[in-house]
C-alpha cells in the first residue's frame, strides 16, 4: 500500500513537472500577412508573454502578458504603419516614426527555435552603406527580452549616428493609469496621468540620467516593465506624454570605415510593484515611504534581474534627514531568497514624517554564481508636506542632490590619427552670450588664421546646445584652434569633449574664455575640459567673483608669451572666475591681483584660459578691457603662441 501511494505521489510529481516543463517552453512561429501588414508576422510565446514581430523595422506590433488579456498595443487602419509599436528604433535627427529604421524591411533569420531559447536576428542596409543588426533573445521561464544592436560601417567614410529606441505603449492596456520612472540626480523622476488636469503631466526629457534604466508601471494592475540600458552610452531619457511613450537616446557614435559599435538592452516584465526605485542586472527594487501613526513606514519590493536567483538577501539601511544631516541606522531586513516572484518586506522608523528623508540601502546576498554581491541605492522622500517652494524663483528648492556617476566609454579612433597644421589654418569658435565682444575673430585673422567658423550656443530645456559640434575625429583635426567662448561642457557633447582632448593632446590649440555658462557654472568639473585647462576649478557655485574695484590688466611676473607686452592702461576688468593656476602653468595677465590669463601645455598642444568674460557695469568715463584699443593685440599674441608655437608662418 505504501509503495502504491509512493508510486502515485511520484507519478503526480512527474506529471506536475511535465506540465511545468510544457508551460516553460518558449516557442516561435510565422504567419503570412498582407503587404500592408509587413508580409510576415513572427509569433513568440512563453509563460510570461506573447508577442508578434514584423520585418518592417524589426519591431513588435502586438503584445500581451499572462497577467491580463488586454493588448498593450493598438491596431490602426494602416497596419503596422499607424499601430502601436514596441522595440522600434530610429536615428536621432530623423522624424519618428518616419525615420529610415522605423519601417525599413529587414531580412531575418530564426537562429534558435526553442524550446529553451528563441533567437531572431534582423539586419538591413542603411542609406549610408551601414549594416544595421538587431538580435532578439527570448528564454523559457523568463520575463526578459534581450535586444542586441549593432552598427557596422561598410562605407569608406566616417558615419555618425545616435540610436533612439522607442516604445509606443499602453501598459496593461489602460494608458491613463501609466506612470513613468526615471533615475536622476534628485532621486527618481515620476511622471504620468493627472486625473484633475485629465492629461499626462511632467518633464518629458531627462538630460541627466543617474543610472542606466527606465521603467513604466500601470497603477491598478501594478504591472509594467523595466528597461536596463548601458549608462555609459546613455544620453537622455524621454517620455512623449501625448503619445504614451518610453524612449531613450544614445550618444552620437562616429564610426570610422570598417568599424562596429554594439550595445544591448534588456526589457523585463514586472508585477506587484508600487514603484521602481532601482534596477540593475542583479536586482529590481521598489521602495515606498509613508506616514503611519506619527512615524515613517518603509516598504521594499524586490525581484531578481538578469543574473539569476538570489540567496540570503539582506537590506541594511540608513535614513538621512536631508535638511540637517542627521542619520538613523535601520534594523537589518531579512528578505531571504529572491526570484521572479516579487517579495515585499517592511519596517517602521520613529522619525518625524514631515521632513525630507533619503533612505540609503545596502543590499547584500549570494548570486546564482555562488559569489557574494552588494548593491547600494537611495530613495528620496520629500516628506509628508512635500517640497519647499521658493516663491522668488518659482520652483522647488533643490534640497536633495547626488552627482551622476562619470561615464566610461571609448570612441573608435581612425588609424594613424595625428595633428598637423592645416593650410590654410582654420579655427572653430563655440560662441556663448557676448562672444563677439572678446574680438577673437579679428585677433585670429591678424595672427594668420585664414578660415574662421562659428557655432552658436543656446541655453534651453536641454541644458545648452550648440548648432555645430564636430562629429568625427577627422573633422575636429581639420581645425588648428578651438575657442570655447562662454559655453558649458554639456553643449560640446561627450564626443566633442573627447575629440577636443585628443586634438589638443596631439598638438592642437585650445582657448577657453569665461562667462556665465563657463568653468564652474559650465559643468567643467570632471570633464576633459578640466583635465586640459591650465587652471584648477574652485568648486564654488557660482565661481564668478566681483573684484573689490575695477582693475586694469597687468602682465604677470612669470609671463612667457606676453612678456614685455603692453596690455592697455585704460581697460578695466570687473569680474573674474575663482581659478588657481596648475603647477607648471604661467600667469600671463592678472587683474586686481587675480589670475586673468593663464597659459599651459597639454600633451603636444597648448591651452590658454581667460579667467573672465565680457561682463561688468562700466561707469561713465571707464573703458572695459575688451574695448581697449590694445586688447586685440593681446589676443593676437595669445593666438599666435597657441597655434603657431614659434614656427615660421606659411
Amino acid at each position: 500500500m505504501r509503495n502504491k501511494i509512493r508510486q502515485l505521489m511520484l507519478s503526480g510529481v512527474m506529471i506536475f513537472a511535465m506540465i511545468l516543463s510544457l508551460n516553460a517552453e518558449v516557442t516561435v512561429s510565422e504567419r503570412d500577412v498582407s503587404e500592408v501588414e509587413g508580409i510576415k508576422r513572427i509569433m513568440v510565446k512563453n509563460e510570461y508573454y506573447e508577442m508578434e514581430l514584423v520585418p518592417l523595422g524589426a519591431q513588435v506590433v502586438s503584445f500581451k502578458t499572462k497577467y491580463s488579456d488586454r493588448p498593450w498595443l493598438w491596431s490602426g487602419s494602416k497596419g503596422v504603419y499607424d499601430s502601436g509599436h514596441m522595440f522600434m528604433d530610429n536615428f536621432q535627427g530623423q522624424v519618428s516614426p518616419g525615420g529610415e529604421l522605423c519601417f525599413i524591411k529587414h531580412d531575418y533569420t530564426i537562429v534558435q527555435k526553442g524550446p529553451e531559447k528563441v533567437e531572431i536576428k534582423f539586419q538591413a542596409p542603411t542609406k549610408e552603406k551601414m549594416r544595421y543588426e538587431k538580435t532578439y533573445l527570448f528564454e523559457s521561464g523568463s520575463p526578459v527580452v534581450s535586444v542586441k544592436l549593432l552598427l557596422a560601417n561598410e562605407s569608406k567614410n566616417v558615419i555618425t549616428h545616435g540610436l533612439w529606441p522607442k516604445f509606443d505603449i499602453h501598459v496593461s492596456g489602460i494608458k491613463e493609469k501609466n506612470r513613468y520612472y526615471r533615475p536622476y540626480e534628485r532621486g527618481v523622476m515620476v511622471t504620468g496621468w493627472d486625473p484633475e488636469m485629465q492629461k499626462n503631466e511632467g518633464e518629458p526629457f531627462l538630460q541627466t540620467p543617474y543610472e542606466g534604466w527606465t521603467a513604466a508601471l500601470q497603477d491598478d494592475e501594478k504591472e509594467g516593465f523595466v528597461c536596463l540600458l548601458d549608462y555609459n552610452w546613455l544620453k537622455w531619457l524621454y517620455n512623449c506624454h501625448p503619445f504614451w511613450t518610453v524612449e531613450w537616446f544614445y550618444d552620437d557614435v562616429p564610426l570610422p570605415p570598417e568599424k562596429n559599435w554594439a550595445t544591448e538592452y534588456n526589457f523585463i516584465l514586472v508585477k506587484g510593484f508600487e514603484n521602481i526605485a532601482y534596477a540593475s542586472p542583479v536586482i529590481v527594487a521598489g521602495m515606498v515611504m509613508w506616514e503611519k501613526d506619527g512615524a515613517v513606514e518603509i516598504s521594499h519590493t524586490l525581484m531578481r534581474s538578469l543574473a539569476g536567483e538570489l540567496k540570503g538577501v539582506k537590506l541594511t539601511g540608513k535614513l538621512k534627514e536631508v535638511d540637517n544631516n542627521v542619520t538613523h541606522d535601520l534594523p537589518v531586513l531579512e528578505a531571504g531568497d529572491i526570484n521572479w516572484d516579487p517579495k515585499t518586506v517592511s519596517q517602521q522608523v520613529k522619525v518625524n514624517p514631515d521632513i525630507r528623508l533619503a533612505c540609503e540601502v545596502a543590499l547584500t546576498g549570494v548570486g546564482s554564481d555562488g559569489k557574494e554581491f552588494k548593491h547600494t541605492y537611495e530613495y528620496y522622500w520629500p516628506g509628508k508636506s512635500g517640497e519647499k517652494f521658493n516663491l522668488v524663483a518659482g520652483c522647488n528648492l533643490a534640497t536633495y542632490y547626488r552627482k551622476p556617476p562619470k561615464k566610461i566609454k571609448e570612441y573608435l579612433k581612425p588609424k594613424d590619427l595625428a595633428y598637423k597644421l592645416n593650410l590654410p589654418p582654420r579655427a572653430l569658435e563655440f560662441r556663448g552670450p557676448g562672444f563677439s565682444k572678446m574680438r577673437v575673430m579679428e585677433a585670429a585673422a591678424r595672427a594668420g588664421i585664414r578660415e574662421f567658423n562659428g557655432a552658436y550656443f543656446i541655453f534651453n530645456w536641454s541644458g545648452g546646445t550648440l548648432d555645430k559640434v564636430p562629429t568625427s575625429f577627422e573633422e575636429m583635426f581639420s581645425y588648428d584652434l578651438l575657442i570655447v567662448n562662454g559655453v558649458n561642457a554639456m553643449s560640446l557633447t561627450d564626443f566633442g569633449l573627447e575629440a577636443t582632448k585628443e586634438f589638443v593632446k596631439q598638438g592642437g590649440a585650445l582657448l577657453v574664455i569665461g562667462g556665465f555658462y563657463a568653468y564652474g557654472a559650465g559643468g567643467y568639473a570632471d570633464t576633459a575640459l578640466e583635465e586640459m585647462l591650465p587652471v584648477k576649478l574652485s568648486g564654488k557655485m557660482p565661481d564668478l567673483e566681483r573684484l573689490a574695484k575695477p582693475s586694469p590688466l597687468e602682465v604677470g611676473k612669470e609671463a612667457q608669451c606676453l612678456k614685455g607686452t603692453e596690455v592697455g592702461k585704460k581697460g578695466l576688468c570687473y569680474w573674474v572666475h575663482s581659478l588657481t593656476p596648475k603647477e607648471g602653468a604661467n600667469v600671463e595677465i592678472t587683474a586686481g591681483g587675480k589670475p586673468f590669463l593663464v597659459c599651459g601645455a597639454y600633451g603636444k598642444g597648448r591651452v590658454a584660459a581667460i579667467c573672465s568674460g565680457p561682463f561688468g557695469n562700466p561707469q561713465k568715463g571707464e573703458t572695459p578691457y575688451w574695448d581697449d584699443p590694445q586688447w586685440v593685440d593681446v589676443m593676437t599674441k595669445v593666438i599666435d603662441w597657441l597655434v603657431f608655437k614659434d614656427i615660421k608662418k606659411f
